[in-house]
């Protein structure tokens, strides 16, 4: 089958003619991978922990079941997450997946494992429950720029001023900065007086 294993140092690799998984205990199930996810966890964590093939969160339709499986069944259609799901299929604990709602694609269903339980975690530990209020953000950015600039500036300043007009409010600890405004100021008020000096002298 098609599989991507681990290598060293979070190194993929694709391998066309891996071994096929086969059941190894009454309690398992072989299933045949329709959709997988990638999450962090499969990066960062090196083979010695997950196994020679990547990947957790996966779906897809039930191909053989163990002596001891009796909540499952041959094409049924199934999300979880198993060790090495990033393959054609899969052997898992029985316990470990369940059946994918009707209403969701394979897609969705796996993308649901870990990012679910993350979330629910995240829940769980800050007390949250059935009578509190949180702040969501699902979308960011309601408003995306659909027409960005199709004609870009293609000659950009080479020679950009080195000496901007300083901010008071920013930079304040540096007193070069701090020296510089005050004097520009001073100069736009000696200009202003002798101004309105001879404005007056008319």
């Amino acid at each position: 089958m098609k599989a991507v294993t681990r290598g060293s140092a979070g190194v993929f690799s694709f391998d066309e003619n891996y071994a096929t998984p086969v059941l190894t205990s009454p309690k398992e199930v072989l299933v045949e991978i329709k959709a997988a996810a990638i999450n962090p966890v499969d990066y960062k964590v090196g083979k010695m922990l997950l196994g020679p093939r990547v990947g957790l969160d996966f779906s897809g339709v039930v191909k053989q079941v163990g002596t001891g499986v009796t909540e499952l069944a041959v094409g049924d259609e199934v999300f979880g997450t198993a060790a090495g799901s990033l393959a054609e299929f899969v052997t898992v604990d029985a316990g470990r997946i369940a059946r994918k709602p009707a209403s969701a694609s394979f897609v969705q269903a796996a993308a649901m494992p870990t990012a679910y339980l993350t979330g629910l975690q995240a829940l769980r530990a800050g007390g949250v429950n059935g009578d509190s209020k949180v702040l969501t953000n699902p979308n960011p950015n309601p408003h995306p720029n659909q027409h960005p600039n199709p004609h870009p500036n293609p000659h950009p300043n080479p020679h950009p001023n080195p000496h901007p007009n300083p901010d008071p409010n920013q930079g304040a600890g540096d007193w070069r900065l701090r020296r510089l405004w005050l004097c520009r100021r001073a100069d736009c008020q000696g200009a202003r007086r002798q101004r309105d000096r001879r404005r007056r002298q008319r």
